[in-house]
């Protein structure tokens, strides 16, 4: 979750976003950051989900479950039906399943990336020379109550 700011699209690297995401026809993609804190409180959902509603979201993709699952408590204090009015979806699944509306989430391979983080770090202890890899681990949608047609 995020206060508005600078798009992501401005960013080196995401040039390519928009454009990547299939969307309906008239359909407006927005993408915002924030800085970096430590702590995301009520308030920062309340004024997050005041600029949504000003822009006329109809669903959010958040930082982490736990932003989502202050953006959906913004919402329901408002009235507003989470997923009928506002879809969203959280990052992590590491406590999506204990918010007051079940979290659709992205949740990452973290079994996989741990396997492979400890093989890594073996060959390395092994082999010091041996060169560097990168991989990438594909997440994967995780459907819950969050998220579905917007009512209007």
């Amino acid at each position: 979750m995020g206060r508005p700011g600078k798009s992501r699209a401005a960013h080196p690297g995401r040039r390519n976003l928009r454009p990547s995401v299939g969307t309906e026809a008239g359909a407006e993609i927005r993408t915002r950051t924030h800085p970096r804190r430590t702590a995301r409180t009520a308030e920062d959902a309340d004024r997050f989900l005041d600029e949504l509603v000003r822009h006329g979201a109809t669903a959010v993709l958040c930082f982490a479950d736990r932003e989502a699952s202050l953006l959906v408590g913004a919402a329901r204090r408002r009235g507003l039906g989470v997923p009928g009015d506002l879809s969203v979806v959280g990052y992590d699944d590491e406590v999506a399943d204990l918010c007051e509306v079940p979290l659709t989430t992205v949740s990452p391979a973290k079994t996989d990336i741990d396997r492979r983080a400890a093989d890594m770090i073996r060959n390395r202890i092994a082999d010091p020379t041996s060169p560097r890899r990168q991989e990438a681990f594909v997440p994967h949608l995780v459907v819950r109550d969050s998220t579905g047609p917007a009512a209007h």
